[in-house]
């Protein structure tokens, strides 16, 4: 019994030991940056607008063209039971996790190694004020962080690799990250234009690197 102990030990030490260590400089950034920037919403009950209205519910959902988080409600109140309530360290919890998740895979895709660069990614999307707005409306934080992570991870699985399937989910992934949260269109673009941008100057000479970079912040501001 202990031998088998020990080999599962191994197995997830092992495992660990393998992972990207940007998953784990990352996490840390992202819960060290969270309390820091967030700790007073994290640790206090503030309700202000809609907070108060909607302390026990998700707010409006599917006449606001919301349906994503109408959906995402009803999955969330059968995962966990009972209602819905705004809950400061539980709900900002999941939304950190979500931001760090989304931060690594920008980082991923952006193929950024360099481990300060990863800290300050990091820092800026926890600290970010859109984050902040967003904190202070605890009874449906999780939710929009959910919906970051879903744009993040959409235009993720399309840069992968040129696929049929790759493209069904990842805009699927999109598709549903608008239905929660309409704000986060605009990450999915920049996004997928800074993807665009890191590929088509990967492989081209510096001139050519000058005329992509020039173009794109020309489109940028069309």
């Amino acid at each position: 019994m202990q031998s088998e102990k020990n080999n599962l030990e191994y197995i997830i030490w092992s495992k660990i030991k393998k992972s990207d260590r940007r998953i784990w400089v990352v996490l840390f950034s992202s819960v060290v940056y969270g309390i820091f920037a967030h700790g007073i919403a994290l640790f206090n009950k503030y309700s202000i607008h809609d907070d108060a209205n909607f302390l026990f519910g998700t707010g409006i959902t599917y006449t606001s063209g919301r349906w994503g988080l109408g959906i995402i409600g009803k999955l969330y109140k059968i995962l966990f039971g009972g209602g819905f309530y705004s809950l400061p360290l539980f709900n900002g919890f999941i939304s950190i996790l979500c931001i760090a998740a989304s931060a690594y895979l920008i980082i991923n895709l952006l193929n950024i190694k360099h481990t300060l660069l990863c800290i300050s990614i990091t820092g800026i999307l926890i600290s970010f004020p859109t984050i902040t707005g967003i904190l202070g409306y605890m009874f449906t934080a999780h939710y929009y962080m959910i919906s970051l992570l879903f744009a993040v991870a959409g235009v993720w699985i399309v840069s992968r690799k040129r696929s049929v399937l790759n493209f069904s989910i990842g805009v699927l992934l999109m598709t549903f990250s608008i239905g929660i949260y309409q704000a986060f269109i605009p990450v999915m673009l920049s996004l997928i234009l800074l993807c665009f941008i890191s590929r088509l100057t990967s492989e081209a000479s510096d001139k050519s690197k000058e005329t992509a970079i020039l173009k794109s912040y020309i489109y940028i501001y069309i």
